[in-house]
């Protein structure tokens, strides 16, 4: 009985100083962006007070109105909103049919083929930088949004192509798919022998 005690003490000792510990890595990690929003909201002069203020008295949205009416940021972030959605959209369609491909069909190489593209992730982004440029230059897509997209989607193909084959791999072939009978579609109504035996029964009762 005192070694089920002890033990259940050490347990909860131990879940205790793990969660104190996961609870100071946590008010640590989120320390810059708490100061960064506390900083966002003071008005200049307390910015560079000393000692700081956590808690901006008064609080002042003057750098917000400053970023949105006086830059040109919401035209960035309209920007990048339609080049993000438009990546993910081709990306979905083209990753999409590699990955049922690559799950569903056999054909020669194709684990091959499969490796290949996925070691394109593994070439750096900047050892492509230069050719990326001159050949979005040379087709007129230089400064564009199809020019991102473009290049955005072919970045990310390969590693959603294999995420779509293992989603694809997850899910069970239909029945029909494996060679088995379809279900029946069920009873007929009214089923034929019913009524069969119901007509040759009344029959035989009549004179």
């Amino acid at each position: 009985m005192s070694g089920s005690r002890r033990q259940h003490r050490t347990g909860l000792v131990g879940a205790i100083a793990t969660y104190s510990i996961l609870t100071l890595t946590c008010l640590f990690s989120i320390l810059p962006i708490l100061w960064a929003v506390s900083t966002s909201l003071k008005a200049p002069a307390d910015i560079v007070r000393y000692p700081p203020n956590w808690i901006p008295s008064p609080i002042s949205l003057e750098h917000y109105a400053q970023v949105l009416g006086g830059s040109h940021m919401p035209r960035y972030f309209a920007n990048s909103l339609l080049v993000a959605l438009a990546t993910i959209a081709l990306t979905l369609v083209v990753a999409s049919h590699g990955g049922y491909a690559a799950a569903r069909y056999e054909f020669p190489a194709k684990n091959l083929l499969l490796f290949l593209i996925l070691a394109t992730v593994m070439i750096p982004g900047i050892a492509v930088l230069v050719p990326l440029y001159m050949i979005m230059s040379q087709v007129g897509l230089h400064d564009t949004y199809w020019s991102l997209i473009l290049i955005y989607s072919a970045w990310q193909v390969p590693t959603v192509l294999w995420l779509m084959r293992g989603f694809f791999e997850s899910i069970p072939r239909s029945r029909r798919s494996t060679g088995s009978s379809p279900p029946s579609p069920g009873p007929a109504w009214p089923p034929r022998r019913s009524w069969c035996s119901c007509t040759s029964g009344t029959s035989s009762s009549l004179p």
